[in-house]
């Protein structure tokens, strides 16, 4: 190979007209590295949203949840002894959910209400590394008047609100506000919906504007005692120490619990969102290979007009005894060269650059809709991998007809003028 690296190198050095560097072969070189960092950063972003959005998902539920029909305390009790020894398998909670109306200062605003257990909750949600205001504790025990909490709040119940539907309602921490029930009860008046006054006893803040605006907790207790239902759940959430293994656990615990339980991971309930931003990265990946490719094919134009202006130099070798297959590999060479320095510097740039988007707001996120100040970057050893073998492949695809017309220049036809 040391016969073809050396003209490879010396091909690849200007001709007559042009400087050090013949100008096809650098723009070639510039491309491939322009459309190999463009790649790296657009991947890197959205693999990036993707993480964060993950995160916060499951910052507001927990990675398994199982439900059954009229599942009662006796039910949850008994699935806590089935999972004790599924591998994995952090602790459960039960949960009520249902929606109600909440009003404040005759401002009403539909919300989703989870009944929780405080004691438990941290072991299959984040929601109190969540509370910005106030404390899960505070959910225990009726309130008592005193500091944020005006006298009419003594013995009230307390609840937790979204940072966006607190503001929606218009009330600030510590303020008392009325739930209404869409289930009603029957009275000498007829049926009347179950109203109950709540007060603010926390904040929280998810990062997803849907669950901020929408989510509010109480006491599993208080839930219960609110709707009517005496010890009655709507299903159970399970943590679990790693949530990219949610799948399998969920497989593991849907063999454990039985055909009366309906076991759903968070992948399954996301399906629709994670499958869409996964054709998003497909597309992206797809399109911003295009770039590339027009790169390559400056590779391709650049090695035919080597051939075109080197037939004398490529007949006298031939006529000296090299081979085809040394002469396709002089060419394959010159375009991987060619296409391993603009994949090396476009890997490099774009490496460079997403650490400097991570570091500095270079781009500013709307913050209404995002949390953070800084686009959200995360770089992924494969998808680096899966660029750069992409970008030289199609470098090597370029310099394969080149090279096939440069083995068959037959010696006598090309020097029989010269």
């Amino acid at each position: 190979m040391r016969f073809e690296r050396h003209l490879a190198v010396r091909y690849l050095r200007s001709r007559r007209r042009y400087g050090f560097v013949s100008v096809i072969p650098l723009l070639s070189c510039l491309g491939i590295a322009v459309g190999v960092m463009a790649m790296l950063v657009t991947l890197s972003v959205m693999d990036g949203f993707e993480e964060d959005l993950k995160e916060k998902l499951l910052g507001n539920m927990a990675p398994i949840t199982l439900k059954r029909k009229q599942m009662n305390e006796d039910h949850v009790q008994e699935l806590r002894d089935r999972l004790a020894g599924v591998d994995g398998v952090q602790g459960l909670s039960p949960y009520v959910r249902t929606q109600v109306l909440l009003l404040s200062t005759g401002r009403p605003v539909g919300a989703t209400l989870m009944g929780i257990q405080p004691e438990s909750i941290s072991r299959v949600s984040r929601l109190p590394e969540q509370i910005v205001e106030g404390h899960l504790d505070v959910l225990r025990d009726p309130i008592e008047a005193g500091g944020p909490f005006p006298m009419e709040c003594e013995g009230k119940p307390a609840i937790l609100l979204g940072r966006e539907l607190i503001g929606n309602l218009g009330c600030f921490y510590g303020d008392p506000i009325r739930m209404v029930s869409p289930v009603g009860i029957e009275t000498p008046f007829g049926v009347m919906p179950i109203q109950e006054t709540f007060c603010v006893g926390g904040v929280f803040q998810t990062g997803l504007y849907e669950y901020d605006a929408t989510f509010a907790y109480v006491s599993l207790g208080q839930a219960q005692s609110f709707l009517r239902i005496g010890t009655e759940v709507s299903g159970v959430e399970v943590g679990i120490a790693k949530y990219e293994h949610a799948r399998e656990r969920a497989e593991e615990i849907r063999a454990v619990s039985g055909d009366a339980y309906k076991v759903e991971d968070w992948m399954q309930k996301n399906r629709r969102l994670l499958s869409a931003m996964r054709l998003e990265k497909i597309t992206a990946f797809a399109v911003l290979t295009l770039i590339v490719l027009v790169a390559v094919l400056n590779i391709l134009s650049s090695l035919a007009m080597t051939v075109t202006e080197k037939r004398k130099e490529i007949a006298i070798l031939k006529a000296l005894g090299a081979t085809r297959g040394r002469i396709q590999g002089l060419f394959v060479l010159q375009g991987m060269l060619i296409g391993l320095t603009g994949t090396g510097i476009g890997v490099l740039a774009g490496v460079g650059f997403c650490k400097i988007l991570a570091r500095y707001p270079l781009v500013t996120l709307p913050q209404d809709v995002f949390y953070q100040l800084t686009l959200p970057v995360r770089m992924n050893p494969v998808d680096i991998l899966s660029v750069a073998v992409a970008a030289l492949l199609l470098s090597l695809l370029a310099t394969l007809y080149p090279a096939w017309k440069a083995a068959r220049v037959l010696p006598a036809e090309t020097l029989r003028y010269e």
